[in-house]
């Protein structure tokens, strides 16, 4: 409710005295009635007296007096309320007030104010960031990546955080940005996908190639590359961790098909003789853990190798064996 409302409910409201002469001129009269002699008329004159002074405070309208600005005077009277009632005054700004209510559908303090002339909306935006929800921090956005966000793909902390500090300088609200941070990845998500998608179907093509050159060879084929592999692994010094990886892209008709290729090219530059001799622990690369563990039991059973090699204290046999135990060992622990 505007102030000249208020003003108007709570100001005193002026008592008008009668159409006649005024309580004043009635007091002289009945002077000059009782008196007999000149001191009574002339208390009656002074009743007269103040009878004017009466009438002459009843000309000083409502808007005119002290409890109201001349600021306040200005308003009513450009508002057309400078009336002689008022309640009528009262009256027509109560309209207005529920006119504007109606027009602008919220009472007047509730109403926001717009950007000035020469104002940044972006800067008017993050003044009212309570409405707009924008924080008073970049870092104080919450986004939340996707919940089928895969766990072995990285978030992209980087571009979380500039995209942080653009969404503040342009006034974007919380609810736009984690929208935006939802669009740029589902993208990522779908690129990806498409990229693992042609790279299979590239690989597929590759392994059809490769059991087409390799015809019946394609099983003994993959066994030289896996065999001189481990060769390499082994060379290489790779952990059980390594070893598998390695493996894993040397399974026969979903592995990969030129590293397979590859493999097995240098297995038979090797030879048999070749390989054999660099791989003193024997091909483990295709082997599982619980391979190797099956494979450790079997070897320290009564009847295994390396127990009878033990038992015996055949020192050539169990230096042969050895490499083998170790690469099982580790193997059978990852």
């Amino acid at each position: 409710m505007k102030p000249e409302f208020w003003n108007l409910m709570t100001m005193p409201r002026p008592v008008w005295a009668p159409d006649d002469d005024g309580a004043g001129g009635g007091a002289g009269d009945g002077g000059d009635a009782s008196g007999d002699g000149d001191g009574t008329g002339d208390v009656g004159d002074g009743g007269g007296a103040d009878g004017g002074g009466g009438s002459d405070g009843g000309d000083q309208r409502w808007w005119e007096g002290k409890g109201l600005t001349d600021e306040q005077r200005t308003s009513l009277t450009r508002m057309g309320l400078t009336v002689e009632d008022p309640v009528e005054a009262v009256a027509k700004l109560t309209d207005m007030e529920i006119a504007a209510q109606r027009k602008l559908s919220k009472p007047a303090d509730q109403l926001m104010d717009r950007p000035t002339k020469d104002q940044d909306v972006a800067e008017w935006m993050r003044a009212n960031g309570d409405m707009f929800g924008i924080p008073d921090d970049p870092e104080k956005y919450e986004i939340v990546p996707p919940k089928d966000w895969p766990k072995d793909l990285p978030w992209n902390k980087d571009l979380e955080a500039e995209a942080r500090k653009i969404a503040h300088e342009h006034g974007i609200g919380g609810n736009a940005l984690q929208a935006f941070s939802d669009l740029q990845a589902q993208a990522m998500l779908k690129l990806s996908a498409d990229a693992e998608t042609e790279l299979q179907a590239a690989n597929d093509q590759l392994q059809a190639d490769l059991k087409k050159d390799w015809g019946d060879q394609y099983g003994a084929k993959v066994a030289q590359a896996q065999q001189a592999a481990s060769v390499v692994a082994e060379a290489a010094g790779l952990d059980a961790e390594g070893i598998a990886n390695l493996a894993a892209v040397l399974k026969p008709k979903v592995g990969d098909a030129n590293t397979m290729r590859m493999f097995a090219a240098i297995g038979e530059l090797m030879g048999e003789d070749g390989a054999a001799g660099l791989n003193k622990g024997g091909n483990t690369l295709g082997t599982t853990p619980a391979d190797a563990r099956a494979e450790l039991a079997k070897m320290q059973s009564k009847d295994g190798a390396w127990y009878r090699a033990v038992e015996s204290g055949d020192q050539t046999e169990i230096k042969r064996l050895q490499p083998k135990m170790d690469q099982l060992r580790k193997l059978a622990a990852g």
